[in-house]
């Protein structure tokens, strides 16, 4: 199945569109880490690194979750079918 089909498919489940904050904030947090690391202004914002992981490994287990749910959502449809 092509990308663009699979994401059509699942795109219409009820987990699919509650990924999407958490996907988002784990990329986020993941380039700021990177982004005061890189511009040695880690030590002078209010969140440091260890505060983007955590928040970006806690989204992260929320897509995981999410992940968990979609599988479940799609094995439920094919199997009334």
């Amino acid at each position: 199945m092509k990308i663009v089909q699979t994401l059509q498919k699942f795109a219409s489940y009820p987990s699919f569109s509650k990924m999407q904050a958490p996907y988002k904030e784990v990329h986020n947090k993941i380039k700021r880490a990177v982004a005061c690391v890189k511009n040695g202004t880690c030590a002078q914002q209010s969140q440091n690194i260890m505060t983007f992981f955590n928040t970006a490994e806690k989204a992260s287990s929320e897509v995981i979750s999410t992940l968990s749910k979609l599988i479940r959502e799609e094995k439920d449809i094919r199997h009334k079918n």
